[in-house]
């Protein structure tokens, strides 16, 4: 397992709604989704079912001003 591979299977994911309840302005899921449609959150993914998910490493981009 490379060290790419071993960081991504430790990182915590996170659903869209998880996301706006950890951010201070409290933004709407329907919003989230959009970021991470957008390509502003790094590393957020759809799974087969065509639900997000959100690396908690994206969050910290989030509350250091990065969307």
């Amino acid at each position: 397992m490379s060290k790419e591979e071993r960081k991504e299977s430790e990182e915590r994911w996170l659903s869209p709604p998880q996301v706006a309840q950890m951010l201070p302005e409290k933004p709407s899921a329907e919003t989230v989704r959009n970021w991470a449609a957008a390509g502003k959150l790094p590393g957020a993914r759809r799974t087969p079912g065509n639900r997000w998910l959100i690396p908690e490493s994206a969050v910290r981009v989030i509350l250091e001003g990065g969307v």
